[in-house]
């Protein structure tokens, strides 16, 4: 008999949760959260993604948002203990579900401190969350190359375009579009605090012929 695979054990978590059979639920979110990276580095993602589904079940079940917390502490102090910065990826991970975005910057901005190229390392992992809190200073710091940044973000763009069109008639262009305009928003506004004008300059001469050669425009202003 074939042996459930950690996809499985995610989706059989969501529907015990919308079946309300919220302990068996409990058990395998914290399951794939443990394991399946360990089994398939491919699930990479969906194990970040498992903690928003995670959430949703803490908000109506106590002990799973108590499991969580008791997560959180734990990766802590298994991460001061090792130093590894997977853990303090997953720590980092957590706070943001939760919602304690300023207990990981603060311990962020004591690392950078102590443990310089831990920081470095994991900056690109939690660099969404340095964001959303408007750390510009920090992200600043991090961003060396900015044309480097900008190919990124561009890059990460048409793959969506491309997906968008090729799997779903485009429907969802514009939300991909938009996402993109806020990237380079937020690229500004980290370069902006540099006072790196020259970069900023650079980067919007290419993005006009990038988009002008994709068949559209956006209106930048710094």
């Amino acid at each position: 008999m074939q042996k459930n695979t950690p996809q499985d054990i995610l989706e059989l978590a969501y529907t015990q949760y919308t079946e309300g059979k919220y302990s068996l639920s409990l058990e395998n979110y914290e399951w794939f959260f443990d394991n399946a990276v360990q089994i398939d580095t491919a699930y990479i993602g969906a194990k970040y993604r498992s903690l928003k589904e995670w959430y949703c079940l803490a908000k109506e079940y106590k002990p799973a948002y108590n499991t969580l917390i008791n997560k959180k502490s734990s990766l802590l102090n298994s991460f001061n203990t090792s130093k590894n910065k997977f853990l303090l990826i997953d720590y980092a991970k957590i706070c943001h579900v939760l919602n304690y975005d300023k207990e990981f910057i603060d311990l962020f901005k004591k690392l950078e401190k102590q443990y310089p190229k831990i920081t470095k390392d994991i900056y690109i992992s939690v660099e969404h969350i340095l964001i959303k809190n408007k750390e510009w200073k920090i992200c600043n710091d991090y961003i060396k190359d900015s044309m480097g940044k900008y190919k990124t973000l561009l890059n990460k763009f048409d793959e969506l375009i491309r997906i968008s069109e090729g799997a779903y008639n485009g429907e969802y262009n514009q939300n991909y579009q938009n996402e993109f305009e806020v990237d380079i928003q937020n690229l500004f506004k980290i370069l902006s605090v540099g006072n790196r004008q020259k970069e900023i300059d650079e980067i919007l001469l290419k993005l006009k012929n990038d988009l002008s050669s994709r068949g559209g425009s956006i209106d930048y202003t710094t």
